[in-house]
């Protein structure tokens, strides 16, 4: 450890460190360690000394590839014990996206939590909430009930709305 240290501490100083990120394509992806007896990282793509051992399992980002390597940020494993699990490459529909995007998609996806669904565990609260104002929905569902939303989120304005009328339930507002 102590001569990692003076090894970190020479690079950073501008010394002549040999950890080397600048050699390699640039890439941007995850990958999990494949290898039992953990992955070994080293400062040159090559069989040089070991900074330190990823455990099986371990989650890693390569940022760069040279001739079977992959430089993890702290230095370079080899790629053959790891298994790619997700990329940041951009996506055809990623490129297209702006905020009137997003926004359409966000609706959409909050569509589905906009509803009276909820679990079994919660009725006794809800019937509670309900009854003494506390939640009074939004809208109607199409058999007329008031639509509480139950599963949506919940806005710091509908939050305090809530205290509020609890407030006032305990004669304090």
């Amino acid at each position: 450890m102590d001569a990692l240290r003076k090894e970190v501490q020479e690079i950073l100083n501008g010394g002549g460190g040999v950890i080397s990120s600048e050699q390699g394509a640039t890439v941007n992806y995850q990958c999990k360690v494949t290898a039992k007896d953990g992955l070994n990282c080293r400062p040159e793509p090559s069989q040089n000394p070991v900074l330190t051992t990823y455990p099986y399992g371990t989650t890693l980002v390569i940022s760069k590839e040279k001739n079977g390597w992959g430089f993890t940020g702290l230095g370079w494993v080899s790629l053959k014990y790891v298994e790619k699990i997700a990329t940041t490459e951009s996506t055809k529909e990623d490129d297209d996206m702006d905020v009137n995007r997003f926004t359409e998609l966000w609706k959409e996806m909050r569509s589905a939590w906009q509803d009276n669904d909820a679990g079994d565990w919660s009725a006794k609260a809800r019937e509670w909430a309900t009854s003494n104002g506390l939640i009074a929905g939004n809208g109607t569902t199409i058999n007329g009930e008031p639509n509480c939303m139950w599963a949506d989120m919940l806005t710091r304005e509908q939050f305090v709305a809530v205290l509020y009328r609890f407030a006032q339930l305990m004669g304090k507002a």
